[in-house]
C-alpha cells in the first residue's frame, strides 16, 4: 500500500491535459452546471516548471476569481502563484500528519489580509481505479467567522481538493450570492486516467430547476430563520392553508418532504453541515425556494 501510494505520488501534479470538473451551483437558483479546469501548457515562473491552468468559468464565491491559475508540485507538496502577494503559496501538502496543519494568506474585501488555517483531521486510504491513495480529511479555518470559522473538505493525490481544487473561501460560501462549487463530477489526465465521482449522470450535465418556479411567476411569501442555523428552522407563511414542504441538498436531491398549515418548525440538526434548499408549494401552485445554510 506504501510503495503504491508514493508511486502515484511521484506522478507530475496537473499533467498537460488533465482536466477537473465541478458541478457549478447557482444561489439564487436551483440551476446546475459544470465548469472545467484543464492543465493547459508549462510555463517558468521564478525559475519553477509549472503547469498553467485554464478555468471555463470563475466561481465569485471564491478568493480566486482569475481565469488561469499557475501550479507546480515538489516534494509531496503542491504550490500555487498568488499575485495578490506576488509569491509562490502552499496549497497541499502531502508530509503534514493528522492534527498538523500549514498557512494560506488570502486578501479579501472582510478582512485584509486573512489566514486559511488547513488543518489535517485524519489521514485514510481509498482506492481508485485499483489504486490505494492517501486521502487527507482536512478542515479550512479562517479567522473571520461571521458566517462560521471552518468547513471541511478531502484532498487525494493527484486529484486535489474534492470541493474545489483552489478551496479557498474567505468565508462561508452561504454567505455569497453567486456561483459556488458543488464538488467534484470527474477528473482525467494520461497517467491517472478518467475518474467520475458519480455526483452528477456526466461530467458535463447540466440542470434548469424551472419545475419549482411557479405557474404564475409569483413567489409564495414565506417568513423563514434563523438563517444560518444549527438545526431548527421556524417556517410562517401568511394564509391558513395547506402547504407542502421539500427539502433539497445542494445537488438539488430531494431529502424529505411534508405539508403544513401555516406554520411549522423543519428539524435538519441530524443532517450534515451545509447548504439546503427549503421548497415551499401552495395548493395554487405558487412557491418559495430559499437557500439555508446549516452551521
Amino acid at each position: 500500500m506504501i510503495v503504491v501510494t508514493f508511486q502515484l505520488m511521484a506522478q507530475d501534479f496537473a499533467p498537460i491535459g488533465a482536466k477537473w470538473y465541478y458541478t457549478e451551483n447557482f444561489a439564487s437558483t436551483g440551476d446546475k452546471a459544470y465548469l472545467k479546469i484543464e492543465s493547459v501548457k508549462d510555463t517558468l515562473v521564478q525559475g519553477k516548471n509549472c503547469k498553467l491552468l485554464r478555468k471555463s468559468k470563475v466561481l465569485q464565491c471564491s478568493n480566486r476569481k482569475d481565469e488561469t491559475e499557475i501550479v507546480y508540485s515538489q516534494d509531496s507538496a503542491v504550490y500555487f502563484w498568488d499575485k495578490d502577494f506576488d509569491k509562490f503559496q502552499k496549497l497541499y501538502d502531502f508530509k503534514v500528519a493528522t492534527s498538523g496543519f500549514w498557512t494560506i494568506l488570502i486578501k479579501h474585501e472582510l478582512s485584509n489580509p486573512d489566514t486559511i488555517k488547513v488543518v489535517v483531521d485524519s489521514i485514510t486510504t481509498t482506492k481508485i481505479l485499483n489504486k490505494t491513495l492517501k486521502v487527507l480529511n482536512v478542515s479550512y479555518h479562517t479567522s473571520y467567522s461571521a458566517y462560521g470559522s471552518h468547513y471541511s473538505s478531502k484532498i487525494i493525490y493527484p486529484i486535489g481538493d474534492f470541493t474545489y481544487l483552489f478551496n479557498l473561501y474567505p468565508y462561508w460560501s452561504g454567505a455569497c450570492d453567486f456561483n459556488y462549487s458543488g464538488g467534484l463530477r470527474c477528473y482525467e489526465d494520461s497517467v491517472f486516467g478518467y475518474y467520475s465521482t458519480g455526483i452528477a449522470d456526466s461530467c458535463t450535465y447540466t440542470y434548469k430547476w424551472t419545475s419549482i418556479k411557479s405557474i404564475k411567476d409569483k413567489q409564495l411569501k414565506v417568513d423563514l430563520g434563523p438563517n444560518p442555523t444549527k438545526g431548527v428552522i421556524k417556517i410562517s407563511c401568511y394564509d391558513n392553508i395547506n402547504y407542502k414542504i421539500c427539502l433539497l441538498d445542494n445537488l438539488g436531491r430531494l431529502i424529505k418532504t411534508g405539508n403544513f398549515q401555516k406554520e411549522t418548525n423543519l428539524d435538519i440538526s441530524s443532517y450534515p453541515n451545509g447548504m439546503y434548499f427549503i421548497l415551499i408549494q401552495d395548493d395554487k401552485g405558487i412557491t418559495n425556494n430559499t437557500k439555508i445554510m446549516k452551521i
